[in-house]
């Protein structure tokens, strides 16, 4: 008689085994397997009545559905694997989300609690985040509204001017600027302010964008 059996194993550990069987051999000696009932102590007859319902398969035939059985679960350990992966990397990125989250919020806080004007623009000069306080210097009820305008949206072009000279300046060079800075408003008397202007680099150290502050 015959059986087999092939091991699942999903990404380098085994986790279960499938077996198949058993099937009598074509040629098998039912006076040897009635000698065998003997030795094991069980019924001639519930024996013999047993081995009748087991079925036949050639051995050829046998050996097919083994090597189909071997492909099959080959096939659904590989997708298993995959499976896990997956499951893993969206666990990880799950993980990387929230955390991405806890520090957007921990910047939240930070810029819209501090008593300065803070924002960031890219190589364009442009805005790209400012925080509350910024945003009610500039009449805006929101600071998202300042995305993408310029200083010369909310100065006169005399400041305005001279501030995207600043901060081109910053990105040619990569050097900081700390300067005391008139600022001139279409609609208001003239402010000062002390002026911090720093470039952003990546991990590569880059330069992406510029970050200021100003009190």
């Amino acid at each position: 008689m015959w059986d087999a059996g092939v091991s699942i194993i999903v990404g380098g550990k085994h986790i279960a085994n499938w077996l198949i069987g058993q099937v009598k051999n074509e040629e098998l000696d039912h006076q040897q397997m009635v000698q065998y009932a003997k030795v094991i102590g069980v019924d001639q007859e519930d024996f013999i009545n047993a081995l009748k319902e087991v079925p036949v398969m050639s051995k050829e035939k046998f050996k097919k559905v083994a090597q189909i059985l071997f492909a099959f679960v080959n096939e659904i350990s590989s997708k298993a694997y995959q499976n896990s992966q997956l499951i893993q990397s969206m666990l990880e990125r799950k993980q990387a989300d929230e955390a991405l989250a806890h520090e957007q919020y921990l910047m939240e806080v930070i810029m819209n609690n501090l008593p300065d004007h803070i924002y960031f623009k890219d190589y364009e000069s442009r805005f790209i985040k400012i925080n509350k306080d910024h945003a009610q210097s500039f009449g805006l009820s929101d600071p998202s509204q300042a995305i993408g305008k310029t200083d010369f949206d909310f100065f006169t072009e005399e400041h305005a001017l001279q501030a995207y000279e600043d901060e081109q300046a910053i990105i040619r060079t990569g050097q900081p600027l700390s300067k005391e800075e008139r600022l001139t408003w279409p609609d208001r008397p003239d402010t000062w302010s002390l002026t911090t202007k720093l470039p952003m680099r990546d991990k590569d150290g880059n330069i992406t964008f510029n970050t200021h502050c100003f009190t």
